[in-house]
């Protein structure tokens, strides 16, 4: 039995070496047009091969190539710096290329969305019809960059440094890319750089026939950590999206950083949503937006004026507004779209002292892309402020904002109502504050002015804010 070992041992040997031998003798760079026409063809897109071909020794062997371009609609999809494929040696002596894995260093993924609402990696309608089947046992990812950029509306992302790998890719051809993709797999990033940038961005994705699961993801974000689950159904004609997140103790001040250079409050609050969506276009899915979005902190300080002074001095309170006290209730998602048009270093008063907010408590019910005020208010050591009213994000429209001082009993003392577009909203008294982007002539009035008949008031917030002790 040894003996026969050693023979079948030395058997194996030689035909190791005679394969290796073989490959000495086989042009790497021969396969490159192969390589080429392959890849389009499964693809169903433009890959180029600008660099050299070579082997990398080990087990497997691998097939290095170098600046890897993908094209489609006349974009740059993605470069690589550097693709391996984890090759059968047996195969190349037969002429063929049969590979196990891929592997991608150095990757950065362009998508691009145009004016027309068309994507850079969607397939042309001739090349859905030649499509054919997609199978890939693993990607490996190294150093990959992912960027998105909107080109009509300027905005976009980029998620930097990833590391991961996905499984199990299959498509099976002749219909959109992502209508029935299925694959498995993690990826982590360092950076996720937006109008914010959020770090050690983490994700496990699971895919079947076009209907993607994104859970769990997490991230950290100004100062906070967050976490969600997303499911993207685009198994349909119409895409799908639905998930959960929350970000909590998150500092308000580094929030306020984005939009804004001055500080004017500091704290920690918990942010939280669950939202569903549907639509082909950004506006269809704005305008199909439902669900629940909740903001939350606790003894939050508030610097540049003592708001409970100024509410009892209503002679000097002539560079004071409610509403821009009331533009901090929109922190958040929705105050990064609500405040655009928005100064808020109105916010900081510079009459000196400081405040201590007890509470900010706010509750928003999505319906049709309109954003409900259910329970939004706040409370200092002496005062409650409270904001009714609807944020439109269809026409980008407040509808019936009311931000009012309320007594014990919950009815107002005082009240500002604004209404209008988001970038330069109007008041109802346009001598007090013309606009959010203009400047502040004052809003609290003289104290015979205030709200007479205590008694009998219909209250403006019933709220879970309780009034101050």
């Amino acid at each position: 039995m040894k003996i026969l070992l050693y023979i079948v041992g030395a058997i194996l040997a030689c035909c190791l070496l005679a394969v290796l031998a073989g490959l000495l003798f086989v042009n790497p760079n021969s396969y490159k047009p192969a390589i080429e026409a392959a890849a389009s063809e499964a693809l169903g897109m433009s890959v180029r091969i600008d660099g050299q071909l070579r082997y990398q020794p080990g087990s497997p062997l691998r097939l290095a190539m170098d600046r890897v371009t993908v094209r489609n609609r006349d974009t740059d999809l993605a470069l690589i710096q550097q693709a391996e494929l984890a090759v059968a040696p047996l195969s190349l002596l037969r002429g063929e290329l049969r590979y196990s894995d891929i592997t991608l260093r150095g990757a950065q993924i362009s998508l691009q969305r145009d004016a027309a609402g068309h994507y850079n990696y969607e397939k042309t309608v001739d090349t859905r019809r030649v499509a054919h089947e997609l199978n890939l046992p693993r990607v490996v990812f190294k150093d990959l960059v992912v960027k998105y950029t909107d080109l009509p509306g300027g905005g976009g992302f980029e998620l930097s440094r990833c590391n991961g790998d996905l499984t199990g890719l299959h498509h099976p051809g002749a219909a959109p890319f992502l209508m029935r993709l299925s694959l498995q797999g993690e990826l982590a990033c360092d950076e996720l750089r937006s109008k914010a940038t959020a770090t050690d961005v983490k994700f496990t994705l699971r895919a079947r026939d076009g209907v993607f699961d994104f859970n769990p993801l997490t991230l950290r974000l100004f100062g906070g950590e967050g976490s969600a689950n997303v499911r993207m159904d685009r198994s349909g004609e119409v895409p799908i999206i639905t998930g959960r997140y929350s970000l909590r103790q998150f500092r308000i001040e580094d929030f306020f950083a984005a939009v804004s250079p001055r500080k004017s409050v500091s704290g920690r609050m918990d942010f939280n949503a669950s939202l569903s969506m549907h639509g082909r276009t950004r506006a269809e899915l704005r305008a199909s937006a439902a669900g629940d979005l909740s903001l939350s902190g606790k003894d939050l300080q508030y610097s540049g004026a003592d708001l409970d002074r100024e509410f009892s001095r209503y002679e000097s309170s002539q560079n004071f507004s409610l509403f821009d006290l009331g533009a901090m209730l929109f922190a958040g998602p929705l105050g990064l779209a609500v405040t655009k048009g928005y100064d808020f270093s109105t916010l900081a008063l510079e009459h000196g002292g400081t405040t201590r907010i007890q509470t900010v408590d706010t509750t928003w019910k999505m319906s049709n892309g309109i954003a409900h005020a259910q329970d939004v208010a706040m409370a200092t050591r002496e005062n409650r402020v409270a904001l009714q009213g609807d944020l439109d994000f269809v026409t980008d429209q407040f509808d019936g904002v009311v931000v009012a001082l309320v007594d014990d009993m919950g009815c107002a003392r005082l009240r500002q109502n604004v209404s209008g577009p988001f970038g330069k909203p109007a008041v109802t008294k346009p001598s007090v504050l013309e606009s959010l982007a203009g400047p502040v002539t004052g809003l609290l009035s003289k104290a015979k002015q205030l709200l007479p008949g205590r008694a009998g008031c219909e209250p403006f917030y019933s709220g879970a804010v309780a009034a101050p002790h």
